[in-house]
């Protein structure tokens, strides 16, 4: 039976048999040694009573018994059963048994009515006819012989006492201390419900909360009233939404701020004239394979993530749902901080996500050595082209965005180089002119060359057009049929350079 199994059992069941079983057992525990102990109290008394009644009675009726007078006696003995109802009869034989005397009470005899017997003894006296006065009197009772035969048995007296009324007094004595027993009990009952609802609300508040992190709100916020386990419980719970509320705010808004961009550019291209329409074929194409790639990354690395996160989760709201023990709490403390530990990863896997979109070979080496980086992979992966680089100046000052601009104008230049020139040689300038606020980029090569008039510019060039133009800068363009070919670019510093 389930309600036998104490492991499905709630907090609520199990504080209140903690608070209560106690008290039942002393309750029971009572109640045993209550009956035993009135019982033979009961007994003891009865024994008591009904010795002490014959042996009075016995005395008191030495003489009606010899003078055969028994009316007196039969006067106190209807005395005593109205006082004593306790007692039912009385009787009163001679020596030789035969009755002189029965007194009853109008109800009939009890079952259990006890009998007790007493003799009536007759003391002999020694008679002294005269004293020293010439006075005839008798004398103090006889001495016991040898034979301690110093009284004749002139009867008995038979009284019959039954328990009920006694047993009756101790049965209300059991009554008044089970009614204070069962008080205690109710009262410990009032309080064990008392401690389980004071843990119980708390608690219900955190799996409430998981549950609705669990279905995607990340504003859940605990205020925590209680104390101990329970409070850190939900202080951790209330910093693991915060934690993940932020991360996906914050991705959100880079998502929204790189779809803005995107967009924008996509309809300043759609502006343009067919050219730029073919830049934005081409750009929407590397943003849809980029796109993929993120895709990939969150699909293999962060959504696996957010279910273990979420995992961890369910484990906290199945463990509300057991037995409150020392380890479960210490396991639900550690769900806690392993789930503000995932989200914490998670924020900076975002973060390399968005380091993807740029290059960091910039900000890890700075414009000139990762063109220099570039120009020799080039070098390296086309021999039929030696590829060199002269850099003067100081480019650790220039901004993110300027040096990312001029690395793109530089691996395109040199990809055109690559894809159309047949040249032999290439050579990269790369100069910082601090006086004009200018950075200057020449690329040249020896190779077939192309005439400017003739020929449609290509997507490459397309792309470089825009992103000088982008940058503020100025872009020229030397060549002719089979005499080489010469870029020349200058892009502006900006006022943030300037020392």
């Amino acid at each position: 039976m389930k309600i036998l199994d104490w492991k499905n059992w709630g907090i609520t069941a199990r504080l209140m048999l903690i608070a209560t079983l106690p008290v039942m057992l002393m309750f029971v525990s009572v109640l045993l040694y209550a009956y035993v102990s009135r019982t033979q109290e009961v007994r003891q008394e009865l024994d008591e009573r009904g010795r002490l009644i014959a042996s009075l009675l016995a005395e008191s009726s030495e003489y009606a018994v010899i003078s055969g007078n028994i009316a007196y006696v039969e006067r106190t003995v209807r005395w005593l059963l109205q006082v004593d109802r306790s007692i039912q009869s009385v009787e009163i034989v001679d020596g030789g048994n035969r009755p002189l005397s029965r007194i009853a009470t109008s109800a009939s005899l009890d079952g259990d009515a006890r009998e007790f017997e007493a003799p009536i003894n007759r003391e002999l006296v020694s008679l002294s006819t005269f004293d020293s006065e010439e006075v005839p009197h008798l004398s103090a009772p006889l001495e016991s012989g040898p034979t301690g035969k110093s009284k004749n048995t002139v009867g008995y007296v038979r009284v019959f006492v039954s328990p009920s009324d006694m047993r009756a007094k101790q049965w209300h004595r059991i009554f008044v201390g089970s009614t204070i027993a069962a008080g205690a009990l109710l009262v410990s009952v009032l309080f064990g419900l008392f401690l389980a609802t004071g843990l119980t609300r708390p608690l219900a508040t955190a799996v409430s909360a998981v549950r609705s992190i669990k279905g995607g709100n990340y504003v859940t916020r605990i205020e925590p009233n209680a104390g101990g386990e329970i409070g850190e419980l939900q202080s951790a719970i209330t910093s693991m939404a915060q934690n993940l509320n932020e991360f996906r705010r914050d991705l959100e808004e880079k998502v929204i701020a790189r779809t803005r961009d995107l967009e924008a550019a996509r309809d300043e291209a759609m502006r343009s004239n067919a050219d730029k329409m073919r830049l934005i074929q081409k750009v929407n194409s590397l943003i849809e394979e980029e796109r993929k790639g993120i895709a990939i990354e969150m699909h293999d690395h962060f959504n696996a993530e957010l279910i273990v996160a979420r995992l961890e989760a369910q484990r906290i709201l199945d463990l509300s749902s057991q037995q409150i023990t020392t380890s479960s709490i210490e396991e639900i403390r550690d769900k806690a901080e392993a789930i503000v530990g995932r989200t914490s990863g998670l924020y900076e896997m975002a973060r390399g996500i968005v380091r993807r979109l740029r290059p960091e070979v910039i900000d890890t080496l700075g414009l000139r050595d990762a063109v220099d980086e570039m120009v020799r992979q080039y070098d390296t992966l086309h021999p039929q082209c030696r590829f060199a680089l002269e850099a003067t100046g100081d480019f650790s000052r220039l901004s993110g965005e300027l040096a990312l601009t001029a690395y793109r104008l530089i691996q395109e230049a040199l990809s055109n180089v690559v894809k159309h020139s047949a040249a032999t040689v290439s050579l990269v300038r790369l100069a910082m002119s601090e006086d004009e606020e200018v950075l200057r980029i020449d690329v040249t090569d020896n190779g077939k060359g192309f005439d400017p008039h003739t020929t449609e510019s290509g997507i490459g060039l397309i792309g470089m057009r825009e992103r000088v133009h982008g940058a503020g800068g100025r872009l020229e363009i030397n060549t002719g049929d089979k005499a080489g070919t010469s870029i020349a670019i200058q892009l502006p510093i900006g006022e943030d350079l300037r020392e």
